[in-house]
């Protein structure tokens, strides 16, 4: 519990989500500033009795997992991020049905990448076309697969707009 103590008083952006006669939800981002490649939380607690929760970070989804008194999820900070305010969202049928929603961003950070400059033989650089073929074949079928993200991972596919 001291490890959770220390995380949560990192927190940058809170958002106090509430109805009628319904518990206060906090959704925060852990830590509020990631750099390019990094990864961070996004935690709602106070959602015991949330029956859906769903989210998106810059409008790639989010899969959240059960966590303290609510959910959270990672968030994969990609090494090409714009360096700035990245938007989230989260949506969520509270216990009673009604759906609600949470908006908010956290900051990216520029990272600087080390360089290493490489000399290679002409036949490793000028390939042959059918080893060009085949390259860009791979790339191609690797560009897909970066690309695809898993539903079967999500333990909750309902989508809240």
């Amino acid at each position: 519990m001291a490890l959770l103590g220390g995380v949560l008083g990192t927190v940058a952006w809170l958002v106090v989500v509430a109805g009628p006669a319904q518990a206060v939800m906090k959704v925060s981002v852990v830590p509020p500033a990631v750099r390019q490649g990094d990864v961070a939380l996004i935690v709602v607690t106070g959602a015991a009795s949330v029956r859906a929760m769903d989210g998106s970070v810059a409008g790639r989804p989010l899969f959240f997992f059960p966590y303290a008194d609510g959910y959270a999820a990672l968030i994969g900070v990609d090494l090409e991020a714009r360096p700035g305010r990245t938007a989230w969202r989260v949506g969520f049928v509270d216990g009673g049905g009604a759906p609600r929603k949470a908006t908010g961003t956290f900051t990216v950070k520029a990272r600087t990448f080390p360089v290493q400059h490489l000399t290679l033989p002409a036949p490793m650089v000028d390939l042959e076309p059918e080893n060009e073929r085949r390259a860009e074949a791979e790339a191609a079928r690797l560009r897909r697969l970066f690309d695809t993200i898993s539903t079967q991972i999500s333990a909750m596919p309902m989508a809240i707009s």
